[in-house]
């Protein structure tokens, strides 16, 4: 995943948008999911894993907002991210549809 997350960030940097050149500070806030697991958490508890299960799931990816423009990264995930980071990508909708402020 290092070639698209980089490609998107030097793609990023070459671009200009509300009057500046790509940007001012590199993305470091983290994305901390804090959703319970409502579709495999029964199945966890089911077959004795309820001890290893982890809810919620804490650091999830990296996230960074500027002048207008919105970039993240999950961790653990890759096209097929409603699949694999469900809690990251119904974050990621709320975020779009104007729910909550920030991932």
């Amino acid at each position: 995943m290092e070639i698209i997350t980089n490609g998107t960030l030097l793609a990023i940097q070459n671009m200009t948008w509300n009057g500046q050149f790509g940007f001012q500070n590199a993305p470091n806030e983290s994305i901390v999911i804090t959703l319970p697991d409502l579709l495999y958490g029964n199945v966890f508890v089911g077959t004795g894993f309820d001890e290893g299960f982890e809810d919620p799931q804490g650091v999830m990816g990296v996230q960074h907002y500027e002048r207008g423009l919105m970039w993240a990264q999950t961790y653990l995930s890759g096209h097929m991210q409603p699949q694999f980071q469900a809690r990251s990508a119904y974050r990621h909708l709320q975020w779009v549809l104007g729910r909550i402020d920030k991932l």
